[in-house]
């Protein structure tokens, strides 16, 4: 039997589209899951939904089924995990007072205060977290969410048939769900999470996140509150929290060691953010859409950044290019409050674009030492520029310009200062 996964290479993305769902990669993704459906149905479903031997309580679930004999009095949780395992048959057992009852198949699981239930086959674990995870989404279209398949044939799951763990679970604008999903419940294995494009509320709780996690994508919910992003999972590589409605001011000298995308955009974030101490791993930053204020730091950005989103937000002052990281390609600082007349000399010579449309720029920028690798330069909107600017680049370059300047040859002309 082969394991059934699907790697992917880092993303990098500066706005709030760049976690969107890709045609191309859905396509895939549905054929992966498709092959695993397969390899199930061939192989025998037992095979997938029967897994290593685990030992993994859930508090407060109790789960119906088939039992094996009768309950047993004087059991603890640790017992109780423990007579399961010298069963061969045994897949999990609920402890309510004070006694454990044993079952060898499973068929569902409910909120019991007074029981906890013990996985000890890891497909069977993974179903009751699944279950109890979803028990949390309300108002969702054409769910197949139930006992009457194992956990490996889920819409949404992806699972791994070498491990017998569910490793990834995706569910976006297929559903449009409602409700509070509560994190405790996802499996305690699970590497990649997509919620995106949902209608989840609440302030999620990222410290119940499991600790293996390395991609979470909640972007366009409705999530509120201040997302205390130190609770995050040590391993995360990919964070998109974008298109929610999440307020205060972000701790970012916290984040995962190991992080390589963060995607904070269209939020109603707020305050001065310090990008001083970010992970030095970061490529991309999509903070663009929220209420920040302030002078951005950015010369003390991680040098493997290539793309840096700060646009429609309330920066100010005159912004720093001196130290920008050698690799950045793309920087959007448009529609902000910048004002000044920055200096342009001293950009990496990777730049593909510059945005610094809708600010109040003035005065006569020196273009002449701009990075031949730039494709578009926005100026439009800062209508203090003034003067003769020439520039080594062809017009083209400039698509946006402001209203009183014109580019013609190799000088960009605007009103007289």
């Amino acid at each position: 039997m082969h394991v059934v996964t699907l790697k992917r290479a880092s993303k990098v993305a500066s706005t709030k589209a760049s976690m969107s769902s890709c045609a191309s990669v859905q396509i895939m993704r549905a054929l992966l899951v498709l092959v695993a459906v397969a390899c199930c149905v061939a192989s025998g479903v037992a095979r997938a939904a029967r897994g290593v031997r685990v030992c993994e309580s859930y508090p407060g679930v109790v789960a119906t089924g088939t039992p094996l004999g009768t309950a047993r009095p004087g059991y603890n949780v640790s017992s109780c995990c423990d007579a399961c395992t010298r069963k061969p048959a045994c897949t999990l057992g609920v402890v309510s007072n004070g006694a454990c009852q044993l079952f060898s198949t499973v068929t569902g699981v409910n909120a019991s205060a007074s029981a906890t239930t013990v996985a000890v086959d890891s497909g069977v674990s993974d179903q009751v977290a699944m279950s109890m995870f979803t028990a949390r989404f309300h108002g969702c279209r054409s769910l197949s969410w139930n006992w009457a398949s194992p956990v490996a044939m889920w819409a949404g799951v992806m699972f791994n048939v070498t491990s017998a763990r569910v490793q990834e679970f995706t569910w976006n604008p297929r559903a449009l769900c409602s409700g509070s999903p509560n994190f405790a419940w996802l499996p305690r294995r699970l590497q990649f999470l997509d919620l995106s494009g949902n209608q989840f509320t609440g302030n999620p709780s990222l410290s119940q996140l499991p600790r293996t996690l390395t991609w979470l994508n909640l972007n366009g919910n409705m999530y509120s509150g201040t997302p205390r992003l130190s609770l995050l999972p040590a391993a995360l590589q990919v964070l998109n929290l974008g298109g929610n409605q999440f307020t205060g001011t972000p701790n970012l000298r916290a984040l995962p060691p190991g992080l390589t995308l963060l995607d904070l955009g269209f939020n109603a974030f707020s305050g001065t953010p310090s990008l001083s101490s970010l992970p030095a791993s970061l490529q991309s930053i999509a903070m663009g859409g929220n209420q920040f204020t302030g002078l951005p730091n950015l010369g003390a950005l991680p040098q493997l950044l290539q793309n840096l989103g700060l646009g429609e937000n309330q920066f100010s002052g005159t912004p720093n290019f001196a130290s920008l990281p050698p690799s950045l390609q793309q920087l959007d600082l448009s529609f902000n409050a910048f004002s000044g007349t920055p200096t342009l000399v001293s950009l990496p010579s990777t730049l593909v674009q510059l945005s610094l449309g809708g600010n109040q720029l003035s005065g006569t920028l020196n273009l002449t030492a701009l990075p031949a690798s730039l494709q578009a330069v926005y100026l439009q909107g800062n209508d203090g520029l003034c003067g003769s600017m020439t520039t080594d680049l062809p017009c083209a370059v400039f698509d946006g310009l402001p209203s009183a300047c014109s580019c013609s040859g190799t000088a960009i002309q605007c009103a007289a200062c």
